[in-house]
């Protein structure tokens, strides 16, 4: 799977400060409302939101992947922003969360969709990878760290 052509480096926040859930998932649809194939970013806000009453995309191990579907979307886009020092969001560890991917794709994208967040949830599972996203310094290194995704 090629994640470069679904994040470029404008969808990278590499020093997120945010207080909690709410303000981090408004910045985090800011941040990915810079892509030119996100069309309404209040629907997009709408989605996410949706999607985070349901249950928390706090999956654990300083992990938030907020994701929806929505026809707002022209294709499946992905933003990542960064927190060094951790936000409260329900995780279901109960933990801070350091690293943060969302996700957003159009009502039809189910196959490739799930598929994005299957590896992305895989990448994210080996320690060594949230490691390499935390210790990044640029967009470029990040960018390089996520082409590795498969």
């Amino acid at each position: 799977m090629d994640f470069g052509h679904l994040l470029d480096k404008r969808l990278i926040l590499l020093d997120l400060k945010t207080n909690n859930k709410n303000e981090t998932i408004q910045r985090l649809v800011d941040l990915i409302s810079k892509s030119k194939d996100i069309k309404d970013k209040r629907k997009v806000l709408d989605a996410i939101i949706e999607r985070e009453r349901t249950m928390s995309t706090g999956i654990g191990k300083g992990i938030a992947i907020p994701h929806a579907k929505s026809n707002a979307a022209k294709r499946i886009v992905v933003a990542f922003a960064r927190s060094k020092e951790g936000v409260e969001f329900d995780a279901v560890d109960k933990n801070p969360v350091y690293l943060f991917f969302i996700v957003v794709g159009p009502e039809e994208s189910q196959d490739e969709y799930l598929k994005v967040m299957a590896h992305l949830t895989s990448y994210l599972n080996k320690e060594i990878n949230r490691k390499n996203l935390m210790e990044a310094r640029s967009e470029k290194e990040i960018m390089a760290l996520v082409s590795k995704i498969e």
